[in-house]
C-alpha cells in the first residue's frame, strides 16, 4: 500500500516534469551537448554501477548540495533506479528555481536494458525522409529573410548561437511557435547541435501545418566548423 501511494505521488507530479528517453540522452551525449547528469540513488546503489558521465548526489542531500554543482540555468538530467524518485527530486529542484531539469524515463534500469539503443537514430532517420534539409551554403542566400530558430536548450543557446536566431527549445516549440510565427507558410529554418533534434522538430511543425520548414544540415556544429559568426545572447 505504501509503495502504491509513493508511485501515485510520483505519477501525479510527472506531468509537470520534463523527461528524456535513454535514446534521446545517448544522442545528446553523442552530439556533445553540455548538461549535468546526476544519479540521485543511494551510495550503495551508485557503487554497484552507474551511467559513466554522471555525478552522484543522493536524493536526501540534493537540495543541500546542488548549488555546488549547478546554477538555475544549468541543464541537468536526473535518474534513479526506476524513474520515480527522480521525478520527486526534479519537482523539488524546479521549486528551488532550477529551470532546465529533466528526468531519464525508466531510470538506471532502463539504461541497462538499452546498452546500445539505436531507437533515437531510427526515429531521426524516419523523420529525415519527410522533412527538407539544406546545407549552410544553400540556406545562406536567404538567411537574412528567414525565421531562424535555435531549438537547443536555453543553456546551450546562451553559450553561443547564430546571429539573429530565436531560441525555442524543442521541448516547448509547439507551444510557442504560433505566437511567434503565426504564418504557416513562413520560411523557417531550424537548427540544433548537429541536426537530429531539429529534424524531429521540423517533422512536428509540419504536422501542425507549417509548410516552409527547413533543417540546417549539421546544425550549429557545422556553422562553427566553417568559422561563421557566433553571437552570445545578452539575456
Amino acid at each position: 500500500m505504501a509503495q502504491n501511494r509513493f508511485m501515485a505521488l510520483a505519477n501525479g507530479i510527472r506531468p509537470s516534469i520534463k523527461e528524456l528517453t535513454v535514446a534521446e540522452i545517448r544522442q545528446k551525449i553523442h552530439d556533445g551537448d553540455q548538461f549535468l547528469m546526476i544519479d540521485i540513488r543511494e551510495p550503495a546503489e551508485w557503487l554497484k554501477g552507474h551511467v559513466a558521465p554522471a555525478i552522484h548526489i543522493s536524493r536526501g542531500t540534493l537540495e543541500q548540495n546542488i548549488e555546488r554543482w549547478a546554477d538555475p540555468s544549468t541543464p541537468m538530467v536526473l535518474y534513479c533506479g526506476g524513474g520515480y524518485r527522480s521525478v520527486l527530486a526534479a519537482d523539488s529542484l524546479q521549486r528551488m528555481g532550477y529551470q532546465h531539469v529533466y528526468c531519464m524515463v525508466g531510470g538506471y534500469q532502463e539504461w541497462l536494458r538499452h546498452p546500445h539503443d539505436g531507437g533515437f537514430r531510427k526515429l531521426v532517420a524516419a523523420a529525415g525522409k519527410t522533412v527538407r534539409a539544406q546545407s549552410i551554403e544553400q540556406i545562406s542566400p536567404r538567411l537574412a529573410r528567414v525565421v531562424l530558430i535555435d531549438v537547443r536548450e536555453v543553456g546551450e543557446w546562451r553559450k553561443g548561437t547564430i546571429p539573429k536566431a530565436i531560441n525555442m527549445p524543442r521541448g516547448v516549440l509547439e507551444n510557442l511557435i504560433e505566437g511567434k510565427v503565426p504564418d504557416e507558410k513562413a520560411d523557417i529554418v531550424l537548427f540544433c547541435g548537429a541536426g537530429s533534434r531539429s529534424t524531429l522538430a521540423a517533422e512536428s511543425l509540419a504536422k501542425m501545418g507549417y509548410s516552409g520548414v527547413t533543417v540546417m544540415a549539421g546544425g550549429f556544429q557545422a556553422w562553427k566548423k566553417q568559422g561563421l559568426p557566433v553571437e552570445t545572447p545578452t539575456r
